[in-house]
């Protein structure tokens, strides 16, 4: 029994042996048969194709439906109905001639290259796979009249740049879902293929940024399109995330489109654009976002610590339209919402805080400043009553009010000047509130018009009344422009000060914002003063003491109706000396000016030069051409001058 089992086995293994063998030479003999140069193809319904060179063929059936000559391994060729091609070459390229396919259209699919349709008048073709950005030719078209070749198995949905044998654009195509583009000629051309995109970039404002704006806002992003090598156009559209849009623009070449966001939150705005071409193509860009601060922060005025973990509350009063309305916040994390308030409304805040003494605040919207500073009730205080003596009638005591301002440290060693209190002047005529002892504030009063008034400094020493006195002072006239900023000099009864008071005034009242810092001429880094921020001037002015050892350089900036305007004005010392070159260039004037000077007194001439030298660079220094400090001056005269002693002769 186990005999006649193994036998069975035995036949069963070498049934199988059998069938894999037939199979395995079924499988590898493949019959491949010459054909010569010469031959005819002729689909009953399709291409008649010429052979121009021998080739080994292996479809037993080179017809495998009416339309279709099957030329394997090398590739089919097709049409709908009767069209005549000479093939005269396969292999890496595929080149054909005597091309006529009438009003049909013929398909080559070719093996190893991209599927190529050909239809119109073109009499010859060459091609071979498409190799994008490797600066060989991969298409030639021959052709007089208008002809189309439809290029596939590109990358799909993509830009594609077509360039001409010359190395210019013969077309910039878009590839469907099925990376298919059609290329159109009128002419004999020679193309290669190269990948491109879209680029939108540089969005303003930047992404992530917090702008200091309130209601409206300008987006741009730069833009460069393929299509613009080839004459085309795009129309960018912009637009929220929520489907509304916001504003377009069309560009013909490279460059920035903008338009305008009238309807910016506070809190967090996101946008994006949208890119079509001539043809409806569409690009979309990233989503950028930026913040409009709509936050109140509550921090000590001496540590600049956020105020948590105690019961805080803020009373905000708003005028919207006209109409007074009172909202009233409370936190404890020291971080008020403000986000539901009107975003362009003048806020006035009473704040009062658990530990700290009660402060009123006033800002003319919340990106102005989006922090409060009060006092520790810990620390030494003084409570001053400020009034006012206007001696101009410019600052009546109804219609002004009181800005406390402190230089806040910010990093760096730097500070800026921030709002500690404000209030209205009022039917009172007086402001209250408490101060560090022994701090320095600075003291402004803003009137009506806008007209604002900087007081200098004040020391909190003494707890009582403070009487502010506000002289009569004269600003240069606007010219054409409509505004005006000055720096000038002021003596005093100390010769070891300067004032330099500083004043602008626009009668248009188109400002929206004056920023200015002092610093000594010829040096950009060494700020003696600022940088002081003043929002809606008309009329402003501030007198500044500085040591008069120097020359000072008054640089500004302002945006004035949605431009921004600025210069540098020169003050101090020896008068102002405004010439328009740079810093740096003025310094290596200078330098290079002396070196020159010096190498003309050689010889007899030397020691009379070298008090020369001495005496040039000390002028130059206080004029701010040079920076060369005094004290190196004052030892190279006396050693000049002792050279000149010791010389022994008379004369020069």
């Amino acid at each position: 029994m186990a005999e006649e089992n193994r036998n069975r086995r035995r036949i069963v293994v070498a049934c199988l042996l059998v069938v894999v063998g037939v199979a395995l030479g079924s499988a590898a003999v493949i019959e491949m048969y010459h054909v010569g140069s010469g031959v005819h193809y002729n689909a009953s319904d399709g291409p008649e194709v010429v052979l121009g060179q021998d080739i080994n063929a292996t479809a037993q059936q080179p017809f495998p439906d009416d339309n279709t000559v099957d030329l394997s391994p090398h590739g089919t060729i097709s049409s709908p109905g009767p069209t005549y091609v000479r093939v005269d070459e396969v292999g890496e390229w595929t080149r054909l001639s005597q091309l006529d396919v009438g009003d049909h259209a013929m398909t080559l699919d070719m093996d190893g290259k991209n599927e190529i349709v050909v239809e119109g008048a073109a009499t010859g073709l060459e091609f071979r796979d498409v190799a994008l950005d490797n600066g060989q030719s991969d298409l030639a078209v021959t052709t007089s009249a208008a002809s189309t070749v439809t290029v596939r198995d590109l990358p799909s949905n993509e830009y594609v740049r077509v360039v001409n044998g010359s190395g210019g654009v013969h077309d910039v195509v878009w590839t469907d879902d099925n990376g298919s583009a059609t290329l159109s000629f009128s002419s004999s051309t020679t193309v290669s293929f190269e990948s491109t995109e879209v680029v939108v970039d540089q969005p303003q404002p930047e992404d992530g940024s917090v702008i200091n704006q309130q209601g409206s806002t300008d987006l741009s992003v730069h833009v460069d399109h393929p299509t613009f090598d080839d004459g085309g156009s795009v129309n960018v559209t912009f637009r929220d995330p929520e489907g509304g849009i916001i504003g377009s623009e069309m560009l013909t070449s490279e460059g920035r489109a903008s338009t305008t966001w009238s309807s910016i939150q506070t809190g967090t705005n996101r946008w994006y654009v949208r890119v079509t071409d001539d043809d409806g193509v569409q690009m979309t860009s990233d989503i950028y976002q930026f913040d409009v601060p709509g936050n109140l922060e509550l921090r000590d005025e001496e540590t600049q610590e956020l105020i948590n973990g105690t019961n805080a509350s803020a009373t905000i009063r708003f005028f919207d339209e006209g109409s007074e309305q009172v909202v009233t916040k409370t936190t404890t994390s020291g971080v008020v919402d403000l986000t539901d308030l009107p975003a362009t409304t003048e806020l006035v805040i009473s704040m009062d805080v658990e530990g700290y003494y009660d402060r009123r605040l006033i800002l003319r919207d919340i990106t102005q400043q989006q922090t409060a500073y009060l006092l520790n009730e810990s620390s030494e205080a003084v409570e001053n009553d400020f009034t006012i003596d206007d001696r101009t009638g410019n600052f009546p005591v109804s219609e002004s009010r009181l800005l406390i301002q402190k230089p806040i440290p910010v990093g760096n060693n730097t500070s800026e000047y921030q709002v500690i209190a404000g209030n209205d002047f009022g039917a009172a005529g007086r402001v209250s509130t408490t101060l560090a002892s022994g701090d320095r504030y600075r003291i402004l009063v803003e009137g009506r018009d806008g007209r604002i008034r900087s007081l200098g400094s004040y020391q909190a020493e003494r707890a009582g009344l403070v009487e502010l006195t506000i002289g009569t002072i004269e600003i240069e006239a606007p010219d054409n422009q409509g505004y005006v900023f000055t720096a000038t000099t002021e003596e005093t009864e100390d010769d070891s000060v300067t004032q330099v008071r500083v004043s602008y005034q626009d009668t248009a009242a188109q400002t929206s914002r004056l920023e200015y810092s002092i610093h000594v001429a010829g040096n950009e880094s060494a700020v003696v003063h600022g940088p002081v921020e003043v929002f809606d001037p008309t009329t402003y002015s501030e007198v500044i003491n500085l040591p008069s050892n120097k020359s000072y350089a008054v640089t500004w900036e302002a945006e004035r109706s949605g431009q921004t305007i600025g210069g540098t004005k020169m003050v101090g010392g020896v008068g102002p000396l405004n010439l328009p070159l740079g810093a740096t260039f003025l310094q290596v004037l200078g330098m290079s000016g002396l070196i020159m000077l010096a190498g003309l007194f050689g010889g007899a001439l030397s020691r009379t030069g070298a008090i020369a030298i001495v005496a040039i660079a000390f002028v130059l220094t206080m004029l701010g051409i040079t920076s060369i400090p005094y004290p190196f001056l004052f030892g190279a005269g006396v050693v000049a001058v002792m050279f000149k002693v010791g010389e022994g002769g008379v004369g020069l």
